[in-house]
């Protein structure tokens, strides 16, 4: 099964200590700038479901400004996660060379009875996407200690936060930003994995 939005996590297994140390002081400020985001997206996701329920599509305007507060939230959450060692570019920065790749098509067709009725019909994959969060945060906890303890990110863990963020990161492009039509699902297929070497 192909998903619209993918999300690519790059495994890089040597991490820095110290980084780590301070993961939740410098993770702060993008958590807190984030939930200013949330705050936004709630007025904008608001026009983009009228948009979509008039025209059939979102306003390209707002699927810029949803796209770069998907991949900001995304990877703020893979940062605060010890998921990537490299923090987050703020939104309107370049994201160039970031080791968390999203990708956005450009524009989705959205049905109107779907995105009518969006709200109860996304109610389990949202659910889904709290319960990943709370798994997301114990394998941060133990993704903390270890890179603490040993200077690397176990490839185990890691594997499993790509699978609990890729899951949410679609989750969140289908609702509440509308930068999806297709259901956010369980499997691995949505999320691009890099090869082992």
């Amino acid at each position: 099964m192909h998903y619209p939005v993918s999300l690519e996590l790059a495994y890089r297994p040597e991490v820095s200590r110290k980084r780590t140390a301070l993961r939740l002081p410098f993770a702060l400020l993008h958590v807190l700038l984030w939930l200013l985001l949330f705050v936004l997206s709630l007025v904008t996701t608001a026009l983009a479901w009228i948009a979509a329920l008039v025209i059939g599509r979102q306003p390209s305007r707002l699927r810029r400004l949803h796209t770069a507060m998907l991949r900001y939230a995304t990877r703020t959450a893979a940062y605060a996660a010890v998921a990537t060692d490299v923090p987050p570019p703020l939104p309107w920065h370049s994201d160039a060379g970031h080791p968390v790749s999203i990708e956005v098509p450009s524009e989705v067709r959205l049905r109107r009875l779907r995105t009518l009725l969006i709200l109860p019909l996304s109610l389990p994959a949202v659910l889904t996407a709290i319960m990943f969060g709370i798994v997301t945060f114990m394998l941060a906890i133990g993704a903390w200690f270890a890179v603490l303890a040993t200077g690397r990110l176990p490839r185990t863990i890691h594997d499993m936060q790509v699978l609990a963020i890729g899951f949410q990161c679609r989750t969140l492009a289908f609702v509440p930003l509308l930068l999806m039509a297709k259901y956010p699902w369980y499997e691995r297929e949505g999320v691009l994995l890099p090869s082992r070497r």
